[in-house]
């Protein structure tokens, strides 16, 4: 509890100053945390702080209406209340003063007319009475008048109305019940019964009227007293049974009039708001593969009007930042207790691990005024083995024919793929160097599913007489490859020899045993070293090793390696495609030559 400095004082009679100067006035704030710390009103931002002024009063006069300025500025944030109690939440930390004003009504006497009783005029149903009268201040509250019981027990109490015609309407009226009226006749002055009504506002110097009157018709009377000495401002008048007024010339009502005005104390109290830090809830995927996305998701409340900055941190070295404006478009200045609270930030982020292994991410909060909240969650990757796949590459070559021996033969050829015709072509014997007469007859790009064949003809019963009808052609099917290896496949055609005259080769194995080039494909998510081993299946085998120093991902590998076989047969070609995780692929062709 603080006693707040007053600093302004409005209105005051010399009694009432009096009770000011007395009175000492205090400042309670109530809730757990929110406890006043020496002479500050300690609070925080986002929760509410009650305030109590139950105890800001002068020792005699409690004040009976309320109203606050929460940021001091001058501009009053409530309407004035009769509840001493005050809940206000402050939507960013703030240091400063709020303002507490009190009011209470200070009663002043505004007419007193109070002189000695003359004579008494009869108050029932059919009997009224009026004053009228001349405001010295403009905002009456109550009327006290010199009525009491004539004779009986009245069946209905006494009405005062307040109107500026006799017989115009009220402009605020009170009642008495007969309980509270007085049976002595020219009763003083404190037993007179008070008419206390809503406040009213009249017009200083203007004539008004009081009008007393009952609706009792049974059971006795009232009588209300005229003074002898006259009230200068007014006239007195009565009424029978709704007839016009008459005015009464030789006296005046008793009565005194009360004018109410609030009595205003204003007070600064310091106040200090404190930040409260930012809160957040973090979720991610706690286990995913190598190579595919982790997804993050954030929740962050804070709760006063504040900027707020998030800051993803993974362990491989990625980061990312953003800043949210609590205004969506504009840095939040030091103090913004009108912004919107309490802030509420979503916000998501995905990341790919580029390989296995145990990672952790921090998420970092952190407010426009220094507040910080942060959260580490791990995320383990999973190593992902590799994928392989094998290709035998196409042999590539062309296919030749040569002749020599006894000129003016022929020969003949035709090729043939699984005994389907691809090329044909025929050759004659000249003079010259055989070599230079050799015929080319295609570019053969092998499959090795398929199998090649070739068949030469000779044809010597046709040609032309080389002066002897014997003699012979040696004759070849020559393979070059596009590795500029040579395969000479030999015949000797002997005209005496039919049987020689057409030869019959199965080149399959031939091509085949020259050697073959496979490509073993790899791929690979993480930033894997792999290492390619080959087994041919004849007692052989090959490895490779693919680094990767620079860490890249995903990997792809192509890895090719050309193997000529001893013979033919069947044989079981494996690749196996390992990572530097453990990770393993294998992948197998078989292949017959």
């Amino acid at each position: 509890m603080m006693k707040p400095q007053s600093i302004f004082t409005m209105k005051c009679t010399s009694w009432g100053i009096l009770f000011l100067m007395l009175s000492t006035a205090f400042f309670a704030l109530h809730g757990g945390e929110n406890s006043p710390d020496g002479d500050i009103i300690i609070g925080t931002e986002g929760s509410p702080v009650v305030l109590d002024a139950e105890s800001l009063r002068d020792p005699h006069t409690p004040a009976e209406g309320y109203r606050w300025d929460f940021d001091g500025d001058g501009n009053w944030d409530t309407a004035w209340t009769a509840d001493p109690i005050e809940s206000h939440v402050w939507g960013d930390d703030h240091k400063g003063k709020l303002s507490l004003q009190t009011s209470h009504k200070e009663e002043i006497v505004d007419i007193k007319a109070d002189g000695d009783g003359k004579w008494f005029a009869i108050v029932n149903m059919n009997h009224s009475n009026a004053q009228s009268f001349t405001p010295v201040h403009s905002q009456i509250c109550k009327v006290k008048v010199d009525i009491s019981i004539n004779w009986g027990r009245p069946n209905a109490g006494v009405d005062v109305h307040i109107r500026k015609e006799l017989e115009g309407p009220d402009l605020t009226n009170a009642s008495v019940p007969v309980e509270n009226i007085p049976e002595p006749r020219f009763i003083p002055f404190d037993k007179w019964p008070v008419f206390d009504f809503p406040d009213v506002s009249l017009v200083q110097g203007e004539t008004y009227y009081l009008v007393v009157t009952s609706m009792m018709n049974a059971g006795g009377n009232y009588e209300i007293h005229i003074s002898e000495d006259s009230y200068n401002n007014g006239t007195n008048w009565w009424q029978y049974k709704q007839k016009p007024w008459v005015e009464e010339v030789d006296g005046d009502l008793r009565f005194a009039l009360y004018a109410c005005e609030d009595e205003i104390q204003t007070y600064e109290i310091p106040i200090e708001i404190e930040n409260v830090s930012p809160s957040l809830e973090v979720d991610c995927d706690a286990e995913i593969d190598e190579g595919n996305p982790v997804y993050c998701s954030a929740m962050v409340t804070d709760p006063g009007s504040d900027d707020l900055t998030l800051i993803w941190q993974f362990s491989d070295g990625f980061q990312r930042q953003t800043t949210h404006f609590n205004d969506e478009n504009d840095p939040d200045p030091p103090e913004s207790p009108w912004g919107t609270f309490p802030f509420e930030v979503v916000e998501d982020v995905t990341h790919i691990f580029k390989d296995d292994g145990l990672y952790e991410l921090t998420l970092t909060i952190i407010d426009d005024d220094g507040g910080v909240a942060n959260k580490t969650l791990e995320i383990l990757v999973l190593n992902v083995p590799p994928s392989v796949s094998i290709n035998v590459l196409p042999v590539e070559g062309t296919v030749l024919l040569r002749t020599a021996g006894e000129k003016w033969h022929d020969v003949s050829i035709e090729l043939h793929e699984d005994d389907v015709l691809i090329a044909e072509g025929s050759l004659t014997r000249y003079p010259g160097s055989p070599n230079d007469q050799m015929l080319d007859l295609t570019h053969l790009s092998v499959n090795i599913s398929r199998r090649y064949s070739a068949i030469v003809r000779y044809t010597p019963e046709d040609d032309p007489v080389n002066g002897q009808p014997n003699g012979a052609n040696p004759c070849w099917i020559v393979l070059k490859f596009d590795d500029q290896e040579e395969v000479w496949i030999h015949h000797t055609f002997n005209v005496q020899h039919p049987e020689t005259h057409i030869w019959e080769v199965d080149l399959t194995a031939t091509i085949l045993s020259h050697g073959l080039t496979f490509e073993a494909t790899a791929h690979d998510p993480g930033a894997d070293d792999l290492t390619f081993h080959w087994d041919f299946g004849d007692g052989t085998n090959v490895t490779n090793i693919y680094p990767n120093p620079n860490g890249s991902y995903p990997v792809t590998i192509v890895d090719t390696v050309t193997h000529a076989f001893p013979g033919s047969g069947t044989f079981t070609i494996t690749v196996t495609v390992k990572d530097d995780d453990g990770g393993m692929a294998q992948v197998s062709y078989i292949l017959t030559i």
